[in-house]
């Protein structure tokens, strides 16, 4: 469905829901029915643009996977550097990083990256060794 028509039936539904607020509680009533009708515009346009958005995105992403199967492994190691990072400023850790030195930070995050993309290594092994026709 092309943006055009889905532009166009937003406007619908938000003149519909217009009129028909009107129509229920009566003339005198037109502001907050018009904030209503634009609730109701905005929300059937968001709904309209973006689902259609998040499956293109996620084909140009499957695409890429399987093009470049790398990027799985740097995402991963995107996902153990925050899973380190978030570890180094827990506030729960906040006592024990205290005497620590200031690249200690850092080193978590690498540690967390280097340990993840590790154990993904490990686990593809196994599997590939499993896997072995016999």
């Amino acid at each position: 469905m092309k943006l055009t028509v889905k532009l166009i039936i937003s406007v619908a539904v938000a003149v519909v829901a217009t009129a028909l607020t009107t129509w229920y509680l009566g003339e005198g009533q037109t502001a907050p029915i018009l904030f209503i009708a634009f609730c109701a515009a905005t929300l059937a346009t968001a709904l309209l643009v973006s689902i259609p958005l998040v499956v293109a995105g996620s084909k140009l992403i499957l695409r890429l996977i399987e093009r470049f199967p790398v990027v799985i492994v740097l995402g991963g190691a995107l996902l153990g550097w925050i899973a380190g990072e978030l570890i180094a400023t827990d506030p729960a850790a906040a006592e024990l990083m205290k005497g620590l030195p200031p690249w200690t930070h850092r080193a978590f995050s690498v540690l967390g990256a280097v340990l993840v993309v590790a154990v993904a290594k490990a686990l593809v092994k196994r599997r590939e060794a499993r896997a072995v026709p016999g």
